[in-house]
């Protein structure tokens, strides 16, 4: 089977929700029924099951009925089956396993672009291991997508970047001021987001060489998705090294650099030093360091305690603490817990979260819960159902 393009993806969404939408008002249940994305919906990381979200009560009682059957017929027709997700939302996705993989990635595909900014680049790894792995996937950004991708693959190579504004630019991107290991170093970028079909050619080359001459910078480095004609890699290599080529291929191999050292041995040292600390008394910035807790459920209630690790103002990287249980009396199952400090488990949890400072409190948001500051006092938890 062919490999369905993000076109194609696109209209098979829209023809089962079109039908659906139809079956609904047939029905009369299409009264408070929203559509969504699963990111749309959860804010978070979509994973790989879900694809469309039908949100209404109305429905989901209505398929414990005998209009079940129809609207099975329905779904199937379109290669799709469903899962209630929670007593008022159901989740569709496609029942091929061949499409079932090609929907992920195009979900993914669509989350790691809303991420492209430095707060969520900063921490987020998976970004650059997405983009190490799919390197085509580099010519479905846009523009401005692209050049913040490299801006971000800059700073974490250990420039300062300037980013430009995108137009006006006189013809440079990025700014890179200098490095933390090789020193004031002035270097201009140019980025071009073009298709293969669009080589880039020896007078633009020429171009990013009369702006290193003109602003006194000391190199210049060109990124393309597209490819060079051999015109233009001969002029960049006649001046000096001054000038570095550079492709979609380099480009993933800079995000693979990037993923595997700042990836998971990295927190973990990270966690290690801050727990120390927390039971010392060490400060850290706001809010690295702080013990954060998300409730779950409402008849059975469960508890899960994070520490953050890193934070930026708009992300944060949680992870996860076991508990501490203090049973009410002889029954295990219900009682109080505290997070657990002196334990470090053998593979960590990380919690990729999203931040939101309120007036009054600061909360993340990661796995489908949202997470607040803990106050340091014991939290009930109830597992009977």
């Amino acid at each position: 089977m062919a490999k369905l393009t993000d076109k194609q993806i696109e209209t098979k969404v829209k023809a089962l929700r079109l039908s659906v939408t139809q079956w609904l008002k047939q029905n009369e249940l299409d009264h408070d029924v929203v559509f969504r994305t699963y990111i749309e919906h959860f804010n978070d990381d979509p994973g790989s099951i879900p694809l469309v979200m039908c949100i209404t009560d109305a429905v989901a009682d209505a398929l414990d009925s005998e209009l079940q059957t129809q609207f099975i017929d329905i779904i199937q027709s379109f290669g799709f089956w469903y899962e209630q997700e929670t007593a008022s939302v159901i989740s569709f996705f496609p029942d091929d396993e061949t499409e079932f993989e090609q929907f992920g990635d195009y979900l993914a595909f669509r989350y790691f672009m809303d991420l492209l900014a430095p707060d969520f680049t900063d921490i987020y790894t998976e970004i650059f291991h997405y983009f190490s792995r799919q390197p085509s996937r580099l010519e479905d950004l846009t523009w401005r997508g692209f050049e913040e991708l490299v801006a971000s693959v800059f700073k974490n190579q250990g420039f300062r970047t300037e980013l430009g504004r995108g137009w006006a630019d006189q013809g440079i991107d990025i700014r890179l001021l200098g490095h933390s290991v090789h020193g004031e170093l002035s270097t201009l970028v140019q980025v071009k987001k073009y298709r293969k079909d669009r080589p880039i050619r020896l007078e633009s080359i020429a171009a990013l060489s009369g702006h290193l001459y003109d602003r006194g910078a000391d190199k210049g480095i060109f990124v393309t998705t597209s490819r060079y004609l051999p015109g233009a890699r001969r002029f960049a290599a006649r001046q000096e090294k001054s000038i570095v080529l550079a492709d979609s291929g380099n480009l993933a191999e800079w995000c693979d650099e990037i993923s595997k050292r700042i990836g998971g041995a990295s927190i973990e040292g990270e966690f290690r030093s801050i727990l120390s600390a927390i039971i010392r008394g060490t400060k850290f910035p706001f809010p690295v360091g702080q013990i954060v807790h998300a409730s779950i459920g409402v008849n059975c209630i469960m508890n899960r305690f994070a520490v953050v690790v890193r934070a930026t103002p708009r992300a944060a990287l949680l992870v996860e603490l076991p508990a501490i249980k203090t049973p009410a009396g002889e029954y295990f199952y219900i009682g109080s817990e505290v997070p657990d400090l002196t334990t470090v488990q053998s593979e960590l949890h990380v919690i990729k979260a999203k931040r939101t400072d309120d007036v009054n409190r600061i909360s993340f948001w990661g796995e489908r819960q949202r997470y607040t500051l803990w106050d340091g006092k014991p939290v009930w938890y109830d597992w009977n159902d």
